[in-house]
Order: C-alpha cells, then structure tokens, then sequence
C-alpha cells in the first residue's frame, strides 16, 4: 500500500462503532442514566412525602425542607455532571516518548510530527524536557529557566526549521556548559505544531472532537530540572501511552546489556504497568546490509525481545502478565521521516531531502528504483520522488507504527482517563445522593415512637461495632510492621541476613496465607538470642494472623502486586551500591578510570554527576600513588599492598591515607545520591503497592458497614482515601569502612650502592646489592576487592539502619493516617443519620398502615438508585453504548 493510498484510508476508515467514541459515551449516558433514575426517586419520594402530609402525619416544614434538600442535590447532582461531560468532551491525550542512548527518540518524535523539528546529531542532543500540543498555528516558547544561557521567548507562526534551529542553540549550550555549571537548569520548551500522526488518523481515533493532544519529549529525569517539576512530569507520564525506543544498531554485548538497563529504567520512570507502552526497535534498517537481511532482522529482533522481556520480568515482577504480551515494534524513523518530508515539500527543499536519502537510506529505495533514477537527486521527477516515498515507507515499517499506536489509543486511552473522571463524579455527587436517600427512607420508616428509641439504641451500638471493625482492619494492616521494626532494632547490628530472614514472613503475611507455617532459615553464623527471636516474632504473627478476619485477609491479599512494599526497593538499592563498587575495582585494575557501563550514575542529574566526577579524580589520584611506588594496579587490585616508610624519609603512608579517606568520603557522597535516585525510581511502585492495598482495605471496610449499618449508606471516598497521604523521604550517610593504620615494624630490604673495589685499585666505581635491615612504619593494604566487599557491607548496612525503620515508621504512619480519615468519615456518616433520625421523629407522626403503604416500598427504589451508580465495570461492559443515529449515519455516509 502506498503512503498516499495509506493517508485516505486512514481518513476514511471507521470502526463501526469506534471503540474509543462507544467508552466516552458510555461513561456520559451511565452518569445520565444516573441522574435520570435520581429524578424518578425524588419525584416519588416528594409524592409519598405529600401523601402522608395529607394524612395529618407530617409537619408542612419537615416537608419544605425534603425539597430544598432534594433541589440542593439536584443542583449539586447537575454541577458535576457539567464537569463529568466537559472533561469527556475535551480529555488530555498524552504521548510520550522516551529511549535508550541514542536510539533515535527525537526523530521518532518528528516523524509522528511530520516535521523535523526537534534537533537530531551523532551524539546524545536531546537535553530539557520539550512538549509538544497540536495546533494549526506552529510557535515555540523557550521558558526562561534560571541560569539560562540561551535565547527565551515565544515565536509565533513559524516555520519548522526555526523552531529546530532555536532548539538545538538552546540545547547546545546547554550540554557545553552543564559540566563546569551542574546547577544550570536544562532547557524547558513547548512547541505548538500541526501533528500530523493525530491528524492522519483522527477519524480512526475516535476521539471526542475537542481532545487535546500533545507529545512529551523525555529526555531523561537527570535533565527535566528540579524535584518538583521531575514530580510533574512524573505525574503526566501516568496518564501518559508510551513510546520506548531501542537502539537496534548497538551489536556490543555489554553496551547491549547497558540498554536492557535503560529500558528497566525508563519504564520505572514512566510508572505504571507497561501495558500501555510500545517498544520500539529505532534503527531497524542496520541489517539492510547483511548477506541475509531478512532472517538477520527476523533472529534480532526474536533476541531482544526476549531479552526486554526477561529483564523486565525480572525487575517489574508484579507485572509479568502485562510484560507477556508487551507490543514490540520495528522502525526505521529517519526513513520514515524522509517519506513524509518528500511527498510535503517540493523544490529546492525536496531536492536537498532526497539527497539525504540517496546518502542514508539507498538501502531501503531497492535495487529496481535506484537503477532508474538520475544519479543526481536534484534531477528526480516528481513520479521517480514519488516511487522513493512509497518504497522508503513501506520498508520503514511507518504504517506497522501507526497502525499499532491507533490501536493502542483505542486500547488504553480511556482506561487511562475515564475512571478517574467516574470516581471524581461519584464522590462529588453521586455518594451525596446516595447516603441522603438511604437516610432519609430509613429514619423515615423508623421515625414510630417504638422504632425511634430501638433504632436510637442500635445507634449506639451500631456507632462502636463500626469504630472496633475500623481498628482492628487497621491493626491487621500495621501490627506486622510495627513487630518488624521493634524487632530488627533490637537487633544490632541490623544485617542483610537478618533483614532476608524476616521478609518472606512479611510477604507471606499479605500473600500466601499456608506459607507462614514455614521455618525460617537461621544461618549457622547466627547467634541463639537472634535466633530465638526470629522464632518468637514468627510465632507472634502467626498468633495473630491465626485471629485475623478471613474475610479481610482474602480481600487485602496480593500476590506479585506487593513485592515493591515489602522488598524489590531493598534489592534495587543493593544492585545500584554493588554496581558502583564493581566500577571502582574494575578502575583499580585497569589502572584506567571509567565508570560509563554504569546505567545508574548516568541517571544521575548534573549537579549530582559532580560528585561523580570527585570519585573519579581521588581515583585517579589513586592509581598514580600506586605506580608512583612501583606497585602493579592489577595486583593491587586482587591482592592488596604493603607500604612502608622509614623514619624521616619520606611520606607514603601519610599520603596514601589521605587518598584513601578522601577516596571513601567521595564515595559516601556518591552513595547517598546515587541511593536517592534509585528510591525516587522505586518509590512510584511503592506508592501503587500500598495505595492497591489501601483499596482493597478501604472494600472491605465498606462491605463491613454496610452489612453493619445498611441505613448510613457508607461510601467511603476510595480515590482521596487510598493515596499516599505523606510523601516518603529518604535519608542515608555512610560511615568509613577502613580506617588504615600504621604499625612499627622491621623489615629486609635490598639496596643499591655504588662502591670503588680494593681490587679495581679504588679507580672505578661499581654498583652492587647490599642486603640491610629496616625499620619504620609498615601498612598493609587489603585488596581493593576486599576494600570494595567491605565498602559494599558498610553502606548496605547503613541502608537497613537509616532506611528500614524510617520506611517501617512511613508505613505505619501511612495506615494510621488511613484508619484515622476513614473514621472521621464514618463518624460524620453516623452523626448525619442520627440529625435526621431525631428530626423525622420530631415532625412526623406516621401510621403502621402509612409506613407500610409508601415508605417501606422506597427502600426497593434506593436499592435501584444504588444499582445505577456509574463505574468504570459497568462502561466496559456496555459493549454497545454510545451507538447514536448521528455516529451511524457518518458511517453510511463515509462509506
């Protein structure tokens, strides 16, 4: 298929009904169908009201006020729902892009732009965070960041080569001057162009008319500025559908398995499930010019994804199942650039893009084009340009991507929008309508005198069932916690070992409930006291577990969704130190200092990379001394060194110490950055991991009282109420882990002198060996593999002391937080339902045959009411909603 034929059935293709339409429709006719069924109750429950107002049985003010109350939620009722239409009238649609090294992230983004606007080169360009909004009118606003070196402002209605000539100015100053100023803050640009992807494909989209779209180009965290606007940032990927390049040309294995590292991080940066993200293999056009081309690509490409997928799985366990069935694309953008650019311009401005391709892409033409076309571009007809875009589109797989990111917005778009857009609906609205519906019938019906005094006395009961229920799922949550960190600080020191031993019992606390049977593993260098205490902590939650409703313990219990609370952080930590270390020992053995196969230190942002840069020189500084006293870096490296230095005579020892201790407080400050980089990556899953397991409580909670207390009609606010209420810090400092002392000490040493012999007639001197006895001062310098071990030891060690009870501590703040909020809501829902009880008892005065005639009858229309409350399961089960005349007569009239 030809671009051109592609481009119209793009146009004039629709899905019948769109997917995307029939969702967005559906979530506006469920929360119409809401307000509907909520008109019907009124008006009847008003006409019962008058009823038995007729009948003498009720005051004329209670009444007045059922209908200002009903008319405050109507209005109520009617305001979200103008927010609930406006915001599906008009969603965000987030695309952002993001890759390894090099992969050619920014020329993907022009091609979906069908414009070369972001600055492309050889080396890494991109630098600062540029969005992108669809628009007719092409501007750009380069923010004045602080510090900037470069030109700011807005440029409106320009072309696309000033917006990528002022770009690339602004982001090359930035990447010359970034190393010697790390606080200079990176650029920050938003571009407002034409997209052409949106526009091709609009039709196919479905979306609703006024949809706002942009691109968010990601450079990487290290260069989006500060915490906040890292945090923004963050916050938009969320709801963001993601494209991951991959560098395709990069054959060497160890840079292969440095990428493998990106695409871990630059997933846990996004956040998320990787459902909604494509992996895209850039550059795919490498094999063109294998022997075999076809079957190099076809064992590339089953390779990496193996490979993307295996690495993920490994360090995004909770979502294996998601990572199973990930999208995996082949592309060659800058090819697929070139055929949109072609069949755009005309001219001198073509010419020049087709001699690009003759250079780049001659490959990718084929043989038969090529030996018909004039050697010199410039000469290229129109239908010979023609034939190149089609033949550079069809082999750059540019159809296969679009076709595949179609799909993915039909696929995840509204999932990524709607039940947030629901959820703000119903605890605006709906959940007012509900409890004062529930209430009012309830304390209607037992407004009797008889009724009224047991109900009172239920009340009171009613009122502490639901405060000890409350309490005691709270207590279920956090008793583990709070056990888990009495007992690691009474241990000390706190260990690996120790810390390991505990986990799969905290795991399988919250997981597999038949595994908390199992014996830990006490290692054999483990004292007894610590011992019986891991036993006697054991024996404690399984008392406690053994007391916990099972009924809560199935609802809250998760599987691979709650490693990230308990131990994939710790283990993410570990990594990050050990691999750092391991580029300290490699650097000492090489005698060559080169910490670049280290994918956690580049994440770093640049006015952390300083400190980075500090280890180096003391490294350095390092590998001189040892070559200074003629020592071998290799040796030193597995076996150690022994420095002596006599009295008076010089200062090795001094010197090396200084080295070493400037070498470990380098180190520490390294460390403590590099570890809080690893947890801001990591802390995104925490959050998901508690925040899934504060739901799945909060269900429970509701479920309890609403077989407690049917009447209160309790909705607790799931979506305020499960989030992270406090954010978590995190600090750590590294003590020294070898402190080199000196001793006294003798030694044998072997001199060279020279001398004029008896036997040469004292003429003429000679050098000999003499064998002497020294003494002064001896250090022996462990291994650096051995330094390295201790290094790692120490700072793991900090990590449990600083990190483990601080976290311990947030998580049970967490859940008090969570048991104190959902009480105070509880509470209010009880003293709601008590006022009204006590003023229906006041203004009406109701018969048996009256409450049985009307009111009683009105608890089956709440039930009703209730049963029309909008979700997000009930939009996806409405397969054929949102089919109107209009969309179908577009369709007949399309086709």
């Amino acid at each position: 298929m030809s671009l051109n034929q592609s481009k119209k059935t793009a146009q004039g293709t629709m899905e019948a009904p769109n997917l995307v339409y029939r969702k967005f429709q559906a979530a506006r006719d469920i929360a119409q169908g809401f307000k509907g069924q909520w008109q019907q109750f009124s008006e009847r429950f008003i006409d019962c009201l008058e009823q038995t107002h007729k009948a003498g049985q009720v005051e004329a003010g209670f009444l007045q006020q059922c209908k200002a109350d009903i008319a405050a939620l109507h209005s109520s009722l009617e305001e979200a729902l103008q927010a609930l239409n406006a915001r599906l009238d008009s969603p965000l649609l987030t695309l952002a892009t993001t890759g390894t090294t090099s992969s050619g992230k920014s020329t993907l983004v022009n091609f979906l732009c069908g414009a070369e606007l972001l600055p492309v080169a050889v080396s890494e360009m991109s630098a600062g965070t540029v969005t992108l909004e669809d628009g007719d009118v092409p501007s750009l606003t380069i923010a004045a960041t602080p510090g900037a070196l470069w030109e700011c402002g807005t440029w409106e209605n320009i072309s696309a080569a000033t917006i990528y000539d002022k770009l690339e100015e602004a982001m090359q100053q930035y990447l010359d001057t970034k190393d010697r100023n790390p606080s200079l803050a990176p650029p920050k640009a938003n571009i407002t162009y034409p997209i052409q992807f949106l526009r091709q494909h609009r039709h196919q989209l479905g979306l609703p008319p006024q949809t706002r779209v942009q691109l968010l180009d990601l450079p990487g965290f290290a260069y989006v500025g500060d915490e906040r606007n890292a945090q923004i940032i963050r916050e938009q990927c969320r709801q963001a559908l993601c494209l991951v390049t991959y560098n395709s040309a990069e054959t060497d294995a160890k840079k292969t398995e440095q990428l493998l590292e990106e695409v871990v991080i630059q997933v846990k940066n996004l956040g998320g499930s990787p459902a909604r993200m494509l992996f895209v293999l850039n550059r795919i056009d490498v094999f063109q010019e294998d022997k075999d081309p076809q079957k190099s690509e076809q064992r590339f490409v089953s390779k990496t994804v193996g490979q993307i997928k295996d690495k993920l799985k490994e360090k995004l366990p909770e979502h294996e199942e998601a990572i199973e069935t990930l999208k995996v694309l082949k592309l060659s953008a800058r090819a697929a650039l070139y055929s949109q650019l072609i069949q755009q311009s005309v001219g001198e401005e073509r010419a020049k893009i087709c001699e690009r391709v003759d250079q780049q892409h001659q490959v990718l033409i084929g043989k038969g084009i090529l030996e018909d076309l004039p050697r010199n571009p410039a000469k290229w007809t129109d239908h010979d340009c023609q034939r190149v875009a089609e033949s550079l589109w069809e082999n750059s797989y540019g159809q296969e991507l679009f076709k595949e990111l179609v799909e993915q917005v039909q696929q995840h778009f509204p999932e990524l929008v709607i039940p947030q857009i629901v959820a703000d609906f119903n605890e605006g609205a709906v959940n007012k309508v509900l409890e004062w519906c529930t209430q009012e019938v309830h304390a209607i019906c037992n407004s009797i005198e008889e009724k009224y005094r047991q109900e009172c006395e239920r009340l009171e009961e009613t009122g502490v069932q639901l405060s000890e229920k409350l309490r005691r799922a709270g207590e279920n949550l956090k008793v583990p916690f709070e056990e888990m960190k009495e007992l690691i600080t009474s241990h000390s020191p706190i260990t690996n070992h120790s810390i390991v031993l505990l986990e799969p019992i905290m795991l399988e606390f919250i997981g597999n409930k038949e595994q908390t049977e199992c014996e830990p593993e006490v290692d054999d260098n483990d004292d007894d006291e610590w011992s019986d205490k891991i036993r006697q902590w054991r024996d404690k939650i399984q008392q406690w577990h053994s007391q916990v409703d099972d009924e809560w313990r199935d609802k809250i219990k998760l599987d691979e969704e709650i490693l990230p609370l308990i131990y994939t952080w710790r283990r993410e930590v570990f990594s990050s130190i050990d691999k750092l270390l391991e580029q300290v020992y490699l650097s000492i053995q090489d005698g060559k200092v080169d910490f670049s196969a280290d994918v956690n230190l580049k994440q770093l942002p640049p006015p952390d990379q300083k400190y980075v840069q500090e280890l180096e020189e003391k490294l350095r500084e390092f590998i001189e001394f040892i070559n200074a006293i003629d020592c071998n870096c290799a040796d030193v490296a597995e076996q150690g060194m022994t420095i002596r230095q006599e009295p008076q005579k010089d200062t090795k020892i001094i010197h090396f110490q200084s080295i070493i201790q400037d070498i470990q407080k380098r180190l520490s400050e390294v460390v403590k950055v590099l570890v809080k980089s690893v947890l801001a990556r990591e802390q995104g899953r925490i959050y998901d991991a508690l925040s899934l397991l504060f739901r799945n409580h909060l269900e429970y909670l509701q479920e309890s009282a609403q077989r407690i207390a049917p009447e209160l009609g309790i909705q607790f606010p799931m979506s305020t109420l499960s989030q992270v209420q406090k954010e978590l810090n995190w600090g750590i400092s590294l003590e020294k882990a070898f402190s080199p002392e000196a001793k006294e000490a003798t030694w044998t040493a072997t001199e060279r002198r020279k001398t004029r012999p008896w036997w040469l007639l004292w003429l003429f001197e000679i050098e000999t060996k003499v064998t002497v006895q020294k003494s002064g001062l001896e250090l022996e310098v462990p291994s650096m593999a051995k330094l390295c071990e201790d290094w790692s030891a120490a700072c793991k060690n900090r990590v449990y002391e600083c990190l483990w009870p601080a976290y311990l501590d947030w998580f049970v703040e967490q859940t008090n937080l969570l048991t104190e909020q959902a009480n105070e809501y509880q509470q209010a829902v009880l003293e709601r339902y008590r006022s009204k009880l006590s003023e229906c008892h006041q203004a009406l005065s109701i018969d048996y045959e009256t409450r049985k005639q009307f009111w009683e009858l009105m608890h089956t229309s709440v039930a009703e009411l209730e049963q029309e409350r909008p979700s997000w399961d009930k939009i996806k089960q409405s397969e054929n909603a949102g089919v109107t005349s209009v969309e179908l007569n577009a369709e007949t009239s399309s086709v």
